[in-house]
């Protein structure tokens, strides 16, 4: 993945932002969360119930956004930061990606009651691509517009933005689900991103930068990634690799349940219902999941400064990994409910931590974020997939215990992680036990 290198007026002279207007700009990243909360909550059902998709398709199909991304992402990246228009560098791709996304978005239900698989899996990809157009350019309006000193703080506020959205969507899906209103869940869905376009597009105003494009640079391309991978392999304190191999870990177990988990409540939970009443269902019990997520990434901040980020993540861990066990124990939708929040709480903690840990030990910030979002990908695409295969083969049954074991798996790398701390670079600690096996 390529970055750019960017003229420093370009961005930190710009301070004319205000923290309302950060909330504005979190909608635009808000649009992606509306609309893979409600994908991944009702895809899965439509491929099973409509066109009868046996279970590793399903996961594969789900993992397709996670392989576009992974290609079209950073080349999109690349072109938005060279990209001179009347309305700014970024705005071009989000307007055509968010537009194309709610167009797309909203036809999903209208090809899922046809009775043509290829023409659904048509428009999925097509939702996908739209998706992907304006990702990267979303992400890199915040930090386009708000100085390095208030990154935190924005950051922080695009996360709630996010968590606000997901928890629309779940409300929207889980209303007119439950009413049999399918179409319309969609079409309002379609209809807010527009909203927040329009919102996002009448507040922002994109900063000036110089005529020339910038210039390109190789940062984070495959090949340093794997010289960075080779490094950590080869050098006696290993942290690095066990902690991206935990981050992949965790990912896999969570991804499976996102991809599959309403149909397991439609299967495994509630097996009298409906279609839509299990979408319903499983859109209720989620619903307060990014709420707590987002409000402990901010406890698990406050606590890996004080506590230290490795325990904080191994707290987390071990909250999650007993939320989930507890899950595959109980046929009780409210219990589940309580457990998904309880989960929720050591995911924040631990995702909060961990990109903080790579960074520490990764020898450019670039690399360690291009490391972290490689291992997160590939775990979203083997997650869905592999966990699909093993429901196929045997049951919904095996969905949690699947995800149990690989957050075990997880929390094996994580003790093995021994550096990564605030100041363990900058006090040599990581560079010693590269030295030394300690």
């Amino acid at each position: 993945m390529s970055s750019a290198k960017i003229s420093v007026p370009s961005v930190t002279e710009y301070r004319g932002i205000s923290i309302w207007k950060v909330f504005i700009i979190g909608l635009g990243f808000g649009t992606t969360a509306l609309v893979w909360t409600l994908f991944n909550i009702a895809i899965p059902v439509f491929l099973k119930s409509n066109f009868g998709v046996r279970e590793g398709l399903i996961g594969f199909v789900m993992t397709l956004d996670n392989i576009i991304a992974f290609f079209l992402q950073p080349y999109i990246g690349t072109r938005s930061d060279n990209t001179r228009s009347r309305i700014g560098r970024r705005f071009p791709y989000i307007i055509t990606g968010t537009l194309l996304g709610a167009f797309f978005f909203a036809l999903v239900p209208i090809v899922a009651s046809m009775a043509s698989l290829a023409l659904f899996l048509a428009v999925i990809i097509l939702l996908n691509l739209s998706m992907a157009i304006y990702r990267s350019p979303v992400v890199s309006l915040m930090p386009d517009l708000v100085p390095s000193e208030r990154r935190s703080l924005a950051n922080g506020i695009i996360n709630f933005m996010g968590g606000f959205s997901a928890a629309l969507s779940l409300f929207i899906s889980a209303t007119f689900f439950q009413k049999g209103k399918v179409l319309e869940a969609f079409w309002v869905s379609s209809g807010v991103m527009v909203v927040m376009l329009v919102l996002l597009l009448i507040s922002i105003r994109e900063p000036p930068l110089p005529k020339e494009p910038v210039v390109a640079s190789d940062e984070t391309t495959f090949g340093q990634l794997t010289s960075e991978l080779s490094r950590s392999i080869h050098g006696a304190d290993k942290s690095l690799i066990y902690m991206l191999l935990a981050i992949g870990s965790w990912f896999i177990a969570w991804n499976a349940v996102e991809a599959f988990f309403s149909l397991y409540i439609q299967y495994a939970v509630l097996p009298d219902a409906t279609a839509n009443e299990a979408v319903a269902a499983a859109s209720r019990a989620l619903f307060f999941f990014p709420i707590v997520f987002v409000f402990f990434t901010l406890i698990g901040g406050f606590l890996g400064t004080q506590l230290g980020r490795l325990l904080t993540m191994r707290i987390g861990l071990v909250i999650f990994t007993f939320a989930l066990l507890g899950i595959s124990l109980t046929r009780s939708l409210d219990v589940i409910t309580l457990l998904l929040m309880f989960a929720a709480v050591g995911w924040g903690l631990i995702n909060v931590n961990s990109i903080v840990v790579v960074w520490e030990h990764a020898s450019d910030n670039g690399l360690g974020t291009g490391l972290y979002y490689a291992f997160a990908s590939i775990a979203a695409i083997t997650g869905p997939t592999f966990s699909g295969i093993f429901i196929d083969l045997l049951n919904y049954e095996v969905l949690f215990p699947f995800s149990v074991s690989f957050s075990l798996l997880a929390f094996f790398f994580l003790l093995k992680v021994r550096s990564g701390e605030a100041g363990d670079k900058a006090s040599g600690v990581i560079a010693a036990r590269s030295d030394f096996d300690l």
